[in-house]
């Protein structure tokens, strides 16, 4: 197998958070050659910008030595994927993940055993999402597309959630694409749309592994973007208006989240511009 760098980027009012996750990540059955945090000293969209490396990456690089915080322009959630990206060589294998989400220690030996069994030329992503449209052709809203259940290779009509982690090799995302920086102005608080969209277009598969889900926990917080993106209400009226639409409007194909104007946004974006032939 090849050198394997795990890929995070968090941001200022999340780094309690992500210790969470760097400790989880030491702990895998299968260790990486390291464990990579991507951040950023200038502020942008909910970051405040991060200028040192915190006091307890010491602590936990005593448990083994793999963390490492790297400097890079602020692009967001995008830091998690491209920097990583644009440094790899070919033969070097990477997987991204979140920073909000505890991995079991079998969630990296599952992904990399995957991934070698379909000699690396598929992407494997253990939570997809699969789109899905109505009667009339159009895409349904977000709010309506299912997780994968099933493991099932994919070409198309696919969102990766990043959360459940995704291992690739630089060879799979033409190199026009990691160049192309237009998702900070297309869609720049909704990178799996992005990434998925650029994935799609490169023609390479993806393999919806919905095993590696089991290994993985979710922390709630109050410090992301799916409250801006998604259709999240607390109050019971709230809640069975939030159904109405989804089932209604989602269901013909208006817009009902910021997710859905992103989607609609990058399918616009490669048509008109036809980056797709790049």
């Amino acid at each position: 197998m090849s050198r394997i760098t795990i890929n995070i980027t968090t941001t200022y009012n999340r780094l309690e958070l992500c210790s969470q996750t760097l400790w989880s990540l030491l702990n895998q059955s299968a260790l990486p050659e390291k464990i990579v945090v991507w951040v950023s000293k200038e502020a942008y969209l909910i970051d405040k910008g991060i200028d040192r490396e915190p006091y307890w990456v010491r602590d936990l690089n005593k448990i083994k030595n793999l963390i490492e915080f790297k400097w890079t322009t602020n692009t967001g959630p995008y830091r998690k994927l491209f920097p990583a990206l644009a440094a790899a060589s070919e033969d070097q294998t990477i997987v991204y993940a979140d920073d909000d989400t505890i991995y079991k220690e079998n969630w990296l030996n599952l992904l990399i055993s995957k991934f070698q069994e379909h000699n690396e030329e598929k992407i494997v992503a253990s939570r997809v999402r699969i789109i899905k449209r109505n009667l009339f052709g159009r895409h349904k809203s977000y709010m309506l597309w299912p997780i994968s259940k099933k493991e099932v290779e994919l070409a198309s009509d696919y969102l990766i959630t990043g959360v459940g982690g995704v291992i690739l090799k630089k060879k799979h995302i033409k190199e026009a694409f990691v160049s192309n920086q237009d998702y900070l102005k297309v869609c720049p608080k909704s990178d799996d749309f992005w990434i998925s969209e650029i994935i799609s277009q490169s023609q390479t598969p993806v393999l919806a592994y919905p095993e590696a889900m089991h290994e993985i926990l979710l922390i709630k917080h109050e410090h992301g973007l799916e409250k801006q993106n998604t259709l999240i209400s607390h109050s019971l009226t709230g809640k069975a208006f939030d159904r109405i639409k989804i089932n209604t409007l989602g269901r013909l194909g208006v817009s009902i989240c910021n997710n859905d104007i992103s989607f609609k946004r990058i399918k616009e974006y490669f048509k008109e511009t036809d980056k797709a032939c790049l």
